[in-house]
């Protein structure tokens, strides 16, 4: 899945969980936080368990060992979110999720003008997998989602990388 994708689906899951204002950055609905500091304090601790639990133990113990907080050594594997909050004396789902970004960008920051330059030299990948025209495509949109995810990562305006571009690069390099 792709990172885009994965952010949609966490948005998704925060509001439903009530937890969505613990995370800005994914608060779409602007979910109301509550007025109880105890409330909003068990809300954060679960965002941030939430948060890790959506990774597998690989990508956490990367992201973790990115996000160099004293409280990493808290996430241990449990079903029991009140014992994560336990644990965690501040939690801070927000720096997590900017991990999560930082992990998710990779070693390679491009600038607009390098994504315009990859997005200009792309060519149908004619000798995909085993040359099949189905191989061909699959490999097409996978290539061209990865170049809209690095697009929305990037996100300059003086280079923008729309789903109506991605589509006419589709259509016009078939």
């Amino acid at each position: 899945t792709t990172f885009s994708h994965f952010k949609a689906g966490m948005a998704r899951y925060l509001v439903r969980a009530k937890v969505a204002f613990a995370v800005p950055k994914l608060n779409s609905t602007k979910y109301p936080t509550p007025e109880s500091a105890t409330d909003v304090a068990i809300a954060f601790s679960q965002a941030y368990v939430y948060l890790s639990d959506a990774v597998s133990d690989t990508n956490r113990a990367t992201i973790i060992a990115d996000y160099d907080d004293v409280e990493r050594e808290a996430f241990i594997p449990s079903d029991d979110v009140q014992e994560y909050a336990d644990l965690l004396s501040n939690p801070d789902p927000v720096r997590l999720w900017d991990a999560f970004v930082a992990h998710a960008k990779g070693t390679v920051d491009l600038s607009g003008p390098q994504l315009h330059d990859r997005i200009q030299s792309w060519k149908w990948p004619a000798t995909a997998g085993s040359g099949t025209y189905v191989d061909q495509v699959t490999t097409a949109i996978s290539e061209i989602r990865a170049l809209m995810d690095q697009a929305e990562l990037v996100k300059d305006s003086d280079y923008p990388f729309s789903e109506a571009l991605a589509c006419r690069l589709f259509l016009t390099a078939m």
